[in-house]
């Protein structure tokens, strides 16, 4: 773990100020020195001309001692005076600053000078003359002692000055280079850190995090802070990504769910509108495949398997408890999404129970219409028909009675004959029209029609039916059963058949067939007897259905009766 870092030690502020204080004193020396060397240089020119002025002196007592003795008491008071100078003792008093040389050669100095003096004190100028050449040179050496002192002084103070210029130039050098290191290059590093910042670009130049000074803290909480940022942006696409994410999918979702809301109510649901939701849904969720299963209409169900090796998935379509269909897919490795399905399979349920739900409402009033044109034929037409029989039947027995009775009884007979054929095609019509379709499922409404005509015929009447109910509506389906009906009965009536086969199926080319065929001894002309319409009725039920009728004999014996519809019908 390392240790916290003491800032206020490293401080840039307290490093800044350290130099100028050094600075400042190595200034202030070189400024003491300098006033030092104005002054002793001041007091040092007062010695050396003092000092010089000794060798004057001694040089003048020869001259006062020859022509003018009475002076020299003056002039020794004035020689003592020098030689005891107030500037010679000033120096004499810092030994410690003057050297050995120049003390030594003061005191020897003075030595001498007592010599000289009990010379001049004799009135001795020979030996005065004699040893002033001597005292002279001793003088001189003073002197040149003391101007050397002065040269050192000078000398060291000119070094310590150079140095201390030297120095401060270094401190200058090194200041201007600590700030430009230190404080510049990190400020100038922070400034465009920011610009990177402000730009969003929080990957920014690497800072000086690491100087134990106020910018490394201050670079060190701005790169956290840059992190931070970073961090906070980056969670913030994040959750605007995944949010559009979701609006995108949500979106997706809603256009798939308009655009099969718009295929299931544009027009009655059948195959291929089934077909087209289900590649919608395909297509959308990128599944390797999907199937529907549609109960009671095989012929609606849709596969489309890209992947036959996958196991499926399910969802079973139910309305109010009723199974409709089964819809099922394969996902690929993007998972679906389930709630859209599941409202796909809602949407295709209720578009399902919706039309079964109204193709019961068309049969019902169908069926109640049908029941009241029964009821008044029966009631009308059916008495009136009564009636006319108990006539004729009357009039055939007053007749007996009369001449030319047997061609009165051929009309009664023919008129009888035509009587009672319209008395059973009434009673057809009436069946016909009390034709319950309260079944949705075709073939349940096929066995039952096919039921009422057995216990008519002893031939064998067999049923195989492949078409879904949904492709007809009420009325349509009305036609269709009419049209097995009449031709069913043709067969029982005409044909003598043994075996009657009723087919509902589809055909190689998608088309929807209703073939009607029998054993019996088949038809000399698809041309109707005069007073017979049962096929012209097939034909013009067959053309409500939008299909084709044709009759024909088959080769191995019997008729074959066929409606070929499309396979759209309900459109």
């Amino acid at each position: 773990m390392n240790k916290p870092v003491n800032y206020s030690k490293y401080s840039i502020a307290r490093r800044i100020g350290f130099y100028f204080l050094v600075m400042i004193a190595f200034a202030s020396l070189i400024s003491g020195i300098s006033l030092s060397i104005m002054w002793s240089n001041k007091s040092d020119a007062g010695l050396i001309n003092v000092s010089g002025s000794l060798r004057m002196q001694s040089y003048r007592f020869l001259y006062e001692m020859e022509h003018h003795p009475q002076s020299i008491p003056a002039r020794l008071a004035e020689y003592r005076q020098s030689l005891n100078s107030p500037e010679i003792q000033d120096s004499l008093e810092h030994k410690c600053l003057l050297p050995k040389e120049v003390t030594e050669a003061y005191a020897k100095l003075q030595k001498n000078w007592l010599e000289m003096e009990s010379f001049i004190v004799k009135r001795d100028r020979n030996a005065y003359e004699a040893n002033i050449e001597g005292y002279a040179n001793q003088v001189n050496n003073f002197v040149w002692q003391l101007q050397e002192f002065v040269e050192l002084k000078l000398k060291v103070a000119i070094g310590v000055i150079a140095v201390s210029m030297l120095l401060i130039i270094a401190l200058a050098y090194f200041g201007v280079w600590y700030t430009r290191k230190r404080i510049i290059t990190p400020l100038n590093q922070l400034v465009t850190a920011s610009r990177q910042v402000k730009n969003e670009d929080f990957d920014h130049i690497r800072l000086a995090v690491d100087d134990p000074n106020e910018l490394g803290l201050l670079s060190s909480a701005f790169t956290q802070m840059a992190s931070e940022l970073a961090k906070l942006y980056a969670s913030l696409e994040e959750k605007v990504e995944d949010k559009t994410r979701r609006l995108m999918a949500v979106n997706r979702s809603l256009l798939v769910l308009f655009q099969c809301s718009q295929l299931l109510t544009a027009k009655p649901v059948n195959q291929s509108v089934l077909f087209k939701v289900l590649q919608t849904i395909l297509d959308n969720e990128q599944l390797r495949g999907i199937e529907i299963q549609v109960y009671g209409a095989d012929y609606w169900n849709v596969t489309i398997d890209n992947a036959p090796e996958q196991d499926w998935q399910f969802n079973e379509i139910a309305i109010e408890n009723e199974k409709l269909a089964l819809l099922r897919w394969k996902p690929s490795l993007l998972c679906p999404d389930e709630r859209l399905i599941q409202n796909v399979s809602e949407m295709i349920g209720r578009s399902l129970y919706v039309l079964q739900v109204q193709k019961q409402q068309q049969q019902l009033l169908l069926m109640e219409e049908r029941s009241i044109i029964a009821r008044e034929l029966h009631d009308s037409l059916a008495q009136s028909l009564t009636f006319f029989k108990i006539q004729v039947s009357l009039l055939k027995r007053n007749g007996e009675v009369k001449q030319d009775w047997d061609k009165q009884k051929v009309i009664l007979n023919d008129f009888e004959k035509a009587l009672n054929e319209a008395y059973s095609q009434l009673r057809e019509l009436l069946s016909t029209f009390r034709l319950t379709i309260e079944e949705a499922n075709l073939t349940h409404a096929l066995e039952r029609v096919l039921d009422s005509l057995r216990i008519r015929t002893s031939a064998q009447i067999r049923l195989n039916c492949k078409l879904p109910s949904q492709i007809f509506s009420a009325q349509q389906q009305v036609h269709a059963l009419q049209i097995v009906r009449e031709a069913v009965i043709n067969a029982i009536k005409h044909a003598n058949a043994s075996e009657i086969d009723v087919i509902a199926e589809t055909n190689a080319d998608g088309e929807h067939c209703l073939i009607i065929r029998d054993n019996g001894k088949g038809i000399a002309s698809d041309i109707e007897p005069e007073g017979h319409y049962g096929l012209t009725i097939m034909k013009e039920r067959a053309a409500e259905l939008k299909g084709e009728f044709s009759i024909k004999n088959r080769p191995e014996g019997g008729v074959e009766v066929v409606v070929v519809l499309p396979n759209m019908i309900t459109a």
